[in-house]
């Protein structure tokens, strides 16, 4: 803010004047990565998650149940695309025997052209189930929201007024090369 008034005039170098030359912030040992929450689960239900061949690489469980796509997050963030059009986000807790339990806390479905509120579909959405269970499958690694469900425009502006953390539907995270 101000008037402009001509070239900046030049200020005295602090660390200059104490005659100081490392730099301020001095970094310490690299703090350690907090584990994930799925390394808590019971060598058993790793060895099943193995077999299927569902990533365990990063924080993230992304799974398929039947029409169902749920992504299992950090910090306890749960997601879930619908085949039928439907878009759930909330939380999970997960025990070391594989069962996870859901909370749904917002959800938007496709109707009428439009992606709108629904708590009401809520109770019908998956709210439990073991990784172990049979129909417990990886998500297909080109598997996307339009081969989900088919074209609908994209839900962002639904997403973002009806309080998502999410902005975009991704069902597998994209594979390094």
């Amino acid at each position: 803010g101000g008037p402009c008034t001509g070239p900046r005039r030049s200020r005295n170098n602090r660390r200059r004047e104490t005659g100081e030359h490392a730099p301020r912030t001095v970094k310490g040992p690299q703090k350690p990565r907090d584990p994930f929450w799925h390394e808590e689960l019971s060598e058993a239900v790793k060895a099943v998650l193995a077999e299927k061949e569902i990533r365990t690489s990063t924080g993230t469980i992304d799974v398929s149940v039947d029409d169902s796509r749920v992504k299992l997050g950090t910090n306890g963030y749960s997601s879930l695309a619908h085949a039928g059009g439907i878009i759930a986000e909330g939380t999970f807790t997960c025990d070391g025997d594989g069962k996870a339990s859901f909370t749904w806390s917002h959800c938007i479905s496709f109707s009428n052209g439009e992606w709108i509120a629904s708590t009401e579909t809520i109770p019908s959405l998956l709210s439990s189930f073991s990784l172990s269970d049979a129909n417990i499958l990886p998500v297909g690694t080109d598997e996307t929201a339009e081969t989900l469900w088919g074209e609908k425009p994209d839900p962002k502006a639904s997403l973002e007024a009806n309080g998502f953390q999410m902005r975009r539907v991704v069902l597998t995270p994209r594979r390094r090369r």
